[in-house]
């Protein structure tokens, strides 16, 4: 009898802390429900991640990954967010949670502006999607084409989600025919045109402020330098002025070129957000 006494102590004293550990996680489980659903999303991502760590079985981690995801998706830690979601996605079958989980995914991904791995998972949805689900997925392609410049698709998309509501359809004609007339700039043109007279670049870019700025600057040192020349020698003119010339002329060009990029995706923007108003209301 003694010498069964210390296995069974030893089994024992096993399931008692197999007892107290499963109490444990338990308890913390209910306590991280607990605080998502009062809308704790820091505290219960905290203690989420404190039951990953610590359960070996993964009775709970299946079941929280999802929870995990959504938790950092309202902190705007998207990255972190769709690493999660990839997991929640492996970790269950049905399909409605899934396809819940690749839009959440497409999301994360247009929100820190990989557009190439939003696409992905939204082309990783099935043909077969119900009613709100196709609409949202349209919006969604419509979304990301137009932010990967691929305008024609854009349209295509968005004309799918509003359907047969053709005064929609007209407007976002009108709004995709502004979007053409604005890919026909060109900053290197822009750039062009101020190397063979300063501002004329900003000019093209719709920039009068700094177009007649660069042909004041510019002029103004032409003149400097003329009459310099005519006080005392040409080199004398070159060497004073020269310099400062050419930080102007080369700055402006430079300028011209960067004021019409920027000038092309601020009215793109502008479109940008007109299509998304024509298309929600």
């Amino acid at each position: 009898m003694k010498h069964l006494t210390k296995p069974f102590f030893i089994l024992f004293i096993f399931i008692l802390s197999e007892s107290i550990y499963a109490q444990n996680i338990d308890s913390t489980f209910t306590f991280a429900e607990k605080q998502y659903a009062n809308e704790d999303y820091q505290g219960a991502t905290e203690t989420y991640e404190r039951i990953i760590f610590f359960d070996s079985s993964q009775r709970f981690s299946n079941q929280i990954y999802l929870k995990l995801a959504e938790c950092l998706y309202r902190q705007k830690r998207f990255e972190e967010a769709a690493r999660q979601y990839e997991k929640a996605y492996f970790s269950t079958e049905k399909d409605s949670i899934k396809n819940h989980i690749l839009f959440q995914k497409a999301s994360c991904f247009m929100l820190e502006k990989n557009y190439a791995s939003a696409m992905v998972e939204l082309y990783n949805l099935p043909d077969s999607l119900d009613l709100n689900a196709t609409n949202k997925k349209e919006l969604f392609l419509g979304m990301v084409s137009f932010a990967m410049n691929d305008f024609e698709s854009s349209q295509t998309a968005f004309n799918s989600y509003i359907q047969h509501d053709s005064l929609k359809k007209y407007e976002l004609e009108l709004l995709f025919k502004k979007n053409e007339k604005i890919s026909k700039l060109s900053p290197k043109k822009a750039k062009l045109l101020s190397t063979f007279l300063p501002g004329l670049g900003q000019f093209y870019a719709g920039d009068i402020k700094n177009g007649l700025n660069s042909i004041l600057l510019t002029g103004g040192l032409m003149t400097w330098a003329i009459r310099i020349a005519l006080k005392t020698t040409f080199l004398d003119a070159a060497l004073t002025v020269i310099p400062w010339f050419q930080r102007y002329y080369v700055g402006g060009y430079n300028r011209a070129e960067s004021i019409t990029d920027n000038m092309i995706k601020r009215r793109r923007n502008q479109v940008y957000n007109q299509i998304l108003d024509v298309v929600s209301k």
